[in-house]
């Protein structure tokens, strides 16, 4: 089972912008045992080799971006692997914006590994110099309507 852990008070990163006394959000992450002992690295600031990082970071709750809680904030590659999952190795290419941070954690509960890819930060054609793409994987795509309605952001080359 999961465990939630509530963050309070939560603004979005628009929040500012309302110019309305808005009142704040409890913004709730999920652990599990399977996430304890789950590894997160995410690319380097020039996108040529990873580092260490950790699923989460609730002291990011406070930053000007807070949904820098899920996995260190933005990036353009983020790879995490489920060390407890030993059976087979599947492994899920999760396409997203920065809302699959929030949720690419449980899917590692189905996964060997999820590599989380945001195109808005890597160009596509540099993705092989990260990431040996193995046949017969899952892909997904997850983006918001207004990633897509502003797909001028997406580096597909």
């Amino acid at each position: 089972g999961y465990i939630a852990h509530d963050l309070y008070p939560f603004h979005g990163v628009y929040c500012g912008q309302s110019a309305l006394p808005l009142k704040p959000d409890t913004l709730t992450y999920l652990t599990s045992e399977l996430l304890d002992k789950a590894l997160c690295f995410r690319a380097t600031n020039n996108s040529e080799g990873f580092e260490k990082a950790a699923l989460y970071a609730p002291e990011k709750i406070k930053q000007n971006d807070p949904f820098d809680v899920f996995l260190g904030g933005a990036c353009s590659v983020c790879h995490l692997v489920n060390t407890c999952r030993h059976e087979d190795h599947k492994v899920l290419y999760l396409f997203s914006d920065s809302f699959g941070r929030s949720i690419a954690p449980q899917l590692l509960e189905s996964y060997h590994q999820v590599w989380l890819i945001d195109i808005r930060y890597i160009r596509a054609s540099r993705l092989p110099e990260l990431i040996d793409f193995q046949t017969g994987s899952d892909v997904l795509f997850l983006y918001s309507i207004e990633t897509l309605a502003t797909a001028s952001s997406l580096n597909t080359d």
